[in-house]
């Protein structure tokens, strides 16, 4: 009888035998690819790059590079390497440490069209706009997604992890993308958003922050009027429309939308739509509107 430990590692094996099979059989279909490494896995990273350097085709890529030690780093930069060469790569999915993030983006020879970077830098403790700069640029030029796992753009929420604030208007704008989804820290400060992403007007998208409903009330409606200043004033450049907002009833008031916003999917699981939901939506109403409430509001 074989246990559970060899029941795993025989079905691990047997995925990515079918996988390198499939590359040999049908070389030139391969599209997408993904690749999760964790403690215990039976494979080896020389496969994947194989099969990376083997499918000049694909287009989609979703990886985890998280290793610092030096044995395991060496593994992740060779697949980082591999997969920086896919002369056809059109959407990139990255879990990653600084060191393979930074050898990856450097080398990366298609414009990608989505990107989606996940993981803490090494010494600061989410993305913020001046750390775009030491990679964004370089791969932005024809960007349309971007989602970051962890962000701020609010400068005193930025200077209590020890970071040097530096403005955001003096930073690489990117007007290419026209999707964003964030999970954002400290204030949604809509002047430093318009400013790095001029042309938004597809999906905005922020995922659940559990600790920001803590803050004073008082404070929020502070944040809302210096946003929707932003707006009125003659020297913004205020986003024109957005096809679909997703986020929560309370960033929805922070953000105090004036653009024409056709679709809105507001989260309510953790905070009440009252009264966040109910004063953005009065002042700025969507022909469309999804709602997930807590399982007592149904």
């Amino acid at each position: 009888m074989m246990c559970g430990e060899g029941r795993r590692k025989e079905a691990e094996t047997a995925v990515w035998y079918t996988v390198v099979r499939s590359r040999d059989e049908n070389r030139g279909w391969i599209r997408d690819t993904k690749a999760k490494y964790s403690e215990g896995q039976t494979h080896q990273p020389e496969t994947y790059v194989e099969i990376l350097k083997s499918c000049p085709n694909i287009r989609s890529v979703k990886i985890n590079l998280v290793h610092e030690d030096p044995a395991r780093l060496n593994c992740d930069l060779e697949i980082a390497r591999a997969i920086a060469a896919l002369p056809r790569l059109r959407s990139l999915t990255l879990v990653s440490s600084t060191t393979s993030k930074e050898v990856l983006l450097r080398e990366l020879c298609a414009p990608l069209r989505t990107f989606a970077l996940w993981g803490r830098t090494k010494e600061k403790r989410v993305y913020h706009p001046a750390a775009l700069e030491a990679f964004l640029p370089g791969v932005a030029s024809n960007l349309e997604k971007l989602e970051i796992g962890e962000f701020a753009v609010d400068p005193e929420q930025i200077q209590t992890w020890g970071v040097a604030s530096t403005s955001v208007f003096t930073l690489t704008q990117y007007p290419t993308v026209r999707s964003l989804s964030l999970l954002l820290y400290g204030a949604p400060l809509l002047d430093h958003l318009q400013h790095l992403f001029p042309a938004l007007d597809g999906t905005l998208y922020f995922r659940p922050d559990p600790f920001r409903d803590n803050v004073p009330l008082a404070h929020h409606a502070s944040v809302r009027a210096a946003n929707q200043c932003t707006q009125e004033c003659s020297r913004s450049q205020p986003w024109k429309k957005l096809d679909r907002i997703v986020c929560e009833p309370l960033m929805l008031y922070l953000l105090g939308l004036r653009c024409p916003v056709r679709h809105a999917t507001l989260d309510a699981r953790d905070i009440s739509l009252e009264p966040y939901a109910v004063d953005a939506l009065r002042e700025n109403p969507v022909p469309r509107l999804k709602l997930s409430l807590r399982q007592s509001e149904l």
